[in-house]
């Protein structure tokens, strides 16, 4: 893949409270992304994610009728901005038998192009039970992570963004039509950010970080800390407790522990107290670290306080725990 074309991505990150979507999304302007609207159901922050960084995004336009959404990338608290070359947006949408390039971020992995073909103009497709039309219909295979990747013609436009990773059946990707991301694109011109939904997490960590990730790595901790804690228990969404602490490992760890009742069983059960994040760093492109102090607190009056090292990883396409280690010997709290 051209370097230029490769620089135009990035990947978004949608936390909603109680999970995480990714997609892919490309410039059109210096500080202006486009992507797939679905990633951003019940959103309570987004961040933007590059080989040059990662940054916090406020979302400008959501347009229900084209499935098509636009991101302004906020600069860093000391002025830092993320930087990508942007990609041109044709003024003509793609015909059939057309040859289109998709270039997308597949969930945990770099950039990656799929070629295929323009099969059929003017389709409909239902996304995220929104009922779509008007759409460009294609052969490029589609990997997990590249809703709202970019569709280019040959001489490097955008002719199509891609909606969904589902395919309708008969191998066939639905994208929305070059003028109809222009159309969405103006719309955005003179928008104000859109209010996001306001998370209400009484559990621990407590957290302060200007951290871009930092709402979406809150929320998935408060989730595995309470799952292991009440593993009977079921969340609004209807997983017990030990499926959500479980989910939220990461799948080195799932095998190092071989079963969810295991994992629980480790525990035996003791409950999270009081915890806080320290030093919460972004490692690489798919892994972030932190420290923190957790109070497990035991049947009858047991109590230790660990001092740990959490690594994260986003690479599954949420946030789970990767490793734990002790930074020193746990102690009576």
């Amino acid at each position: 893949m051209a370097g230029k074309d490769a620089s135009a991505l990035v990947r978004i990150q949608v936390n909603n409270c109680t999970a995480m979507t990714q997609g892919t999304g490309f410039f059109v302007g210096p500080d202006t992304v486009v992507t797939s609207g679905h990633l951003f159901d019940k959103a309570s922050s987004i961040s933007v994610h590059s080989a040059s960084g990662v940054v916090r995004g406020a979302l400008l336009e959501r347009d229900a009728a084209t499935g098509v959404a636009v991101v302004k990338v906020l600069p860093t608290g000391d002025g830092g901005k993320l930087t990508g070359a942007p990609l041109p947006v044709s003024a003509k949408d793609p015909q059939p038998s057309s040859p289109v390039r998709m270039l997308g971020l597949p969930t945990g992995r770099d950039a990656h192009q799929a070629k295929g073909t323009v099969k059929a103009l003017d389709q409909q497709a239902t996304v995220a039970e929104n009922s779509l039309s008007g759409l460009v219909s294609h052969d490029a295979n589609a990997q997990p992570g590249v809703s709202g990747a970019p569709l280019l013609d040959a001489a490097g436009k955008v002719v199509a963004m891609e909606l969904s990773t589902t395919d309708d059946g008969a191998g066939e990707q639905h994208a929305v039509p070059a003028q109809a991301i222009s159309t969405v694109i103006k719309q955005a011109g003179s928008a104000k950010p859109q209010k996001l939904a306001k998370c209400v997490e009484s559990g621990p960590p407590s957290m302060t970080s200007i951290h871009p990730d930092a709402p979406a790595i809150k929320t998935a901790l408060t989730r595995y800390l309470w799952g292991l804690s009440y593993p009977t228990e079921i969340d609004e969404t209807g997983f017990t407790g030990k499926q959500v602490a479980w989910q939220g490992l990461d799948p080195s760890l799932q095998k190092k522990h071989g079963t969810a009742d295991k994992f629980i069983a480790s525990f035996k059960g003791a409950k999270a107290g009081a915890a806080n994040v320290d030093n919460l760093e972004i490692a690489d492109q798919f892994t972030d670290t932190l420290l923190w102090t957790v109070q497990m607190e035991g049947p009858g009056k047991a109590c230790r306080v660990h001092h740990q090292r959490v690594t994260l990883s986003s690479a599954p396409g949420r946030w789970v725990v990767k490793d734990v280690t002790d930074t020193e010997a746990p102690r009576s709290c």
